[in-house]
C-alpha cells in the first residue's frame, strides 16, 4: 500500500512527502518484498533529486537499477534507468544520459509498456538541456500526441509545460503562454503543486518578456509560495532570482525615467 502511495504522491510532484514514505517503507526492512524495495527506491532518488540533493540520489537510484535487474523486473529497470538520466543531465553530463536514456528505450520494447510518451518528453528535455530547443519542440509535440491518444490530461499537461518552456526558450512568447497557461490549468485540477510551481515560474519569465511585469510578479509570488510550502528550496531560489531581477529591472526602469523628467524640468 504504501509503495504505491509513494508512486502517486512522485507523479503528483510531492516529492517532501515520497522521501517520508520511503523513510517508513525501508524501516520494514526484509518484510518489504523486493520488487516494493526497488520501486520505492526509484521515486525515492529521483525525489531527492528533484529536491536538489543529486550525491543522496545517485545510490538510491543505482540500488533500484541493480535490484530490479536481479529479480528481472524489465520495466523497473526502465524507470530507474530514467532516474539516472535526469541525475547524469543534472550534472551536465549529457553523452552519459544519452547512453542511458537510449539503453532505456531498447529495454522498453521488450515489455511493450504503454510510456512513449515519457521517453520522448525525457529526449525533448535532454534536447532542451543541449539548448537544441526545435528538437526538443518536436519530442514533445510528438509526446503530446501520445498523451491525447490514450486520454491521460495530467501527462498532457507535463508535456504543455515542457512545449511552454521550448517555445519560450525560442521566443516564441505568445505560443508559449499558451501551453503554459494550459498545463496551469492541468495542474491546479490535479492538485500537482510542485508542477504547477514550475508553469508560474515559466508564465511569469514569458509575462515579463512581454513586458506585463505586474503580472509576472504576480505568478511568480505564487510559485514561491508553492515551492516553499512544498520544501522545494532549489525551485524558491530560481524563483526568487526571477523576482529579483524584475524587480532590479524596473528600479533601473524608474531611475531612467526619473532622469528624464530631471533633465527636462531643467
Amino acid at each position: 500500500m504504501l509503495a504505491k502511495k509513494i508512486y502517486y504522491l512522485h507523479a503528483r510532484g510531492q516529492f517532501a512527502e515520497v522521501l517520508e514514505i520511503g523513510q517508513q517503507i525501508e524501516h520494514l526492512g526484509a518484510a518489504c518484498p523486493r520488487a516494493a524495495v526497488a520501486m520505492v527506491n526509484r521515486w525515492w532518488g529521483s525525489a531527492l533529486n528533484r529536491l536538489g540533493r543529486p550525491e543522496q540520489a545517485r545510490p538510491r537510484l543505482e540500488y533500484a537499477l541493480a535490484l530490479s535487474e536481479q529479480i528481472g523486473d524489465v520495466y523497473g529497470q526502465v524507470e530507474a534507468l530514467r532516474g539516472l538520466v535526469h541525475f547524469w543531465m543534472g550534472l551536465g553530463e549529457y553523452e552519459q544520459a544519452g547512453r542511458l536514456l537510449d539503453q532505456a528505450w531498447a529495454l522498453r520494447a521488450q515489455v511493450k509498456a504503454r510510456d512513449e510518451w515519457l521517453m520522448l518528453r525525457l529526449y525533448g528535455y535532454l534536447a532542451s538541456a543541449k539548448r537544441d530547443y526545435g528538437r526538443a519542440r518536436d519530442y514533445y509535440t510528438q509526446a503530446l500526441a501520445c498523451t491525447q491518444r490514450i486520454g491521460d490530461s495530467f501527462a498532457q499537461s507535463l508535456i504543455e509545460e515542457r512545449l511552454g518552456e521550448a517555445y519560450l526558450e525560442m521566443g516564441e512568447l505568445d505560443t508559449a503562454r499558451h501551453f503554459l497557461e494550459q498545463s496551469l490549468v492541468g495542474f491546479r485540477n490535479a492538485g500537482a503543486g510542485e508542477y504547477e510551481a514550475l508553469s508560474l515560474f515559466h508564465l511569469g519569465r514569458t509575462l515579463t518578456l512581454t513586458g506585463q511585469k505586474e503580472l509576472a510578479s504576480q505568478m511568480f509570488g505564487e510559485g514561491l509560495g508553492l515551492a516553499q510550502h512544498l520544501g522545494n528550496h532549489q525551485q524558491a531560489e530560481e524563483i526568487q532570482a526571477a523576482l529579483r531581477s524584475l524587480t532590479a529591472r524596473d528600479s533601473i526602469t524608474s531611475m531612467r525615467q526619473n532622469h528624464g523628467l530631471f533633465q527636462v524640468s531643467r
